[in-house]
């Protein structure tokens, strides 16, 4: 139940412009709790990207720590063998 804008008496029907007032109140509200929405939703979109890459990330750093161990394991070997 909405109240008159002095807030003194309770009221059930209202006048026309307290009702036009009351259904662009409403309609803003409305438009809000939509952006509100929208956005939560977007920002839960970038965090779910954001680990997704930051794990590729990981992964292709992990790759090239394997493949920097197995050139320096080549060099030693081929120094190794250049002594014979």
């Amino acid at each position: 139940m909405y109240s008159h804008p002095m807030h003194t008496v309770k009221i059930t029907e209202v006048c026309k412009s307290c009702e036009i007032k009351r259904s662009n109140t409403d309609r803003t509200a409305e438009k809000l709790k939509q952006a509100l929405k929208d956005i939560r939703e977007s920002v839960a979109r970038m965090e779910k990207m954001q680990k997704v890459v930051e794990t590729t990330e990981k992964a292709e750093v992990e790759t090239a720590k394997k493949a920097e161990v197995d050139t320096d394991d080549d060099e030693d070997l081929a120094a190794l063998e250049s002594w014979d």
